[in-house]
């Protein structure tokens, strides 16, 4: 876009906030979001990169509000530098990004979102909705409402169980509680909450690795969990099928699972045995999506899942369980006592025909 090398407290967007034919021009400082190559943020150990010039691999955080309608007319904005921005259009509008003289760009007001992270509840917090981690295992959630008159809980006592079933050997079921995860970094912007989650198994006795090290950002109206699982075995030479991991949370009060529309595959265990790739690859075109829409009283919360195509091709795909205790007997799940299974959803991934090596997808929530 022609912003590389340009100061970072330089940047701004500009946006038309009235009509087409008067357009009122608003500025406003977008936040932005070192990466490093491997697509991980960058923490810091000061707030000296803020003067540092954009880098390529910079992320620009546009939030709705920043976005407006087209003006009728050559837009012009005196003492700052559109050939050193460009003209994004999205589903919310239009915006310019401009590089403007700190006599401009200084005497702006960076805008919050309402994002607030309390540590001592481990709830982030927006205008939206709140996120509240599980105290003593960060990677899961404890409860995610939407804000409203009154709030509205969309799910609870979010929970993670592995079972690698292993040929000629016995099965290794893996709880929550064998998974010990925590916050190692984070960083409050006003319109994005970044946090780096670093999570291992726990029985290292066995060599199964799951790596599931990741960043996780919170925005006003979504959430981004990318992931990353990586296998040191060659799962299709050493697991039978019906392996793999089981993600699952129990719906909020007043919720029915019936009502929730699937865009991925539902779970039907006599599915595994056979060639099921298949199944995956209908929602698949360069890459794969798959989506969970729940309806709320006002609104809906879509949570998205998007793997590469060539993950699917190895069968390794999001599946819908929309009743975990009835599926759990057919499944030869060992789902610990103490999770509560009225009312829980899930999703699945098999990974009893995985090669080695390492497997990511991206998760979403939006509200």
């Amino acid at each position: 876009m022609g912003l590389t090398g340009t100061p970072r407290p330089n940047l701004v967007a500009i946006f038309n906030a009235g009509s087409k034919e008067r357009p009122n021009f608003r500025i406003v400082k977008p936040d932005m979001v070192p990466i490093d190559k491997s697509g991980h943020i960058i923490w810091f150990a000061d707030e000296a990169w803020r003067q540092s010039p954009i880098l390529p691999l910079d992320r620009i955080v546009l939030e709705k509000g920043m976005f407006g309608g087209p003006a009728n007319r050559n837009v012009s904005f005196p003492g700052c530098s559109p050939q050193k921005g460009a003209k994004v259009t999205s589903a919310y509008g239009i915006t310019w990004l401009m590089t403007c003289p700190n006599s401009i760009s200084q005497n702006i007001e960076r805008r919050s979102g309402g994002l607030a992270y309390d540590p001592v509840s481990s709830e982030v917090r927006s205008s939206q909705y709140s996120y509240k981690f599980k105290t003593d295992n960060q990677m899961l959630f404890q409860s995610i409402a939407i804000k409203g008159k009154p709030d509205q809980v969309l799910a609870t006592d979010s929970d993670l169980y592995i079972k690698a079933d292993i040929k000629n050997f016995f099965t290794l079921n893996f709880q929550s509680t064998d998974i010990e995860s925590k916050i190692i970094s984070k960083r409050i912007e006003p319109s994005v909450a970044l946090a780096s989650l670093g999570f291992y198994l726990k029985v290292l006795f066995f060599k199964i690795v799951l790596d599931l090290t990741t960043d996780v950002s919170f925005f006003e109206n979504s959430a981004n969990i990318p992931m990353i699982m990586t296998l040191p075995i060659d799962a299709s030479k050493r697991l039978n099928r019906r392996s793999g991991v089981l993600y699952s949370f129990k719906l909020g009060d007043g919720l029915d699972t019936k009502s929730i529309a699937a865009g991925m595959p539902l779970l039907i265990p006599s599915f595994l045995d056979g060639d099921f790739v298949g199944d995956g690859l209908k929602f698949c075109a360069s890459e794969c999506a798959y989506n969970l829409r729940i309806p709320m009283k006002n609104k809906s919360a879509l949570m998205e899942i998007i793997l590469p195509r060539e993950v699917v091709e190895l069968g390794m795909f999001p599946w819908f369980v929309d009743d975990v205790a009835a599926i759990s007997e057919q499944m030869d799940w060992n789902i610990p006592s103490h999770v509560n299974l009225k009312n829980r959803i899930g999703i699945y991934f098999e990974v009893s025909k995985l090669p080695e090596g390492s497997y990511p997808w991206d998760f979403w929530i939006s509200f």
